[in-house]
């Protein structure tokens, strides 16, 4: 399982921190969110638990697959800061 977490300024310019947890089954992604105890820190589903496959794309325009090229379950919570 792994989690990236950015913030963003949304169009009426209140910034928005978001986490995204990645895991192997949407249920992972779900229990996660309440493992940590994400709704009592304000966060909210932003969008579907869905599959993703994720790639990176370096300074040098060079694309790296991560997790191996392997499709995982993205959830991505979010909350107003």
């Amino acid at each position: 399982m792994s989690d990236m977490e950015h913030t963003q300024i949304g169009p009426s310019g209140q910034e928005t921190e978001c986490i995204t947890i990645v895991a192997r089954d949407s249920a992972a992604a779900t229990k996660e969110f309440h493992k940590r105890g994400l709704q009592r820190a304000g966060y909210s589903i932003a969008s579907k638990v869905v599959r993703h496959t994720f790639a990176f794309i370096d300074e040098n325009g060079i694309n790296q697959s991560l997790f191996g090229g392997e499709t995982v379950y993205a959830a991505t919570y979010s909350r107003a800061i």
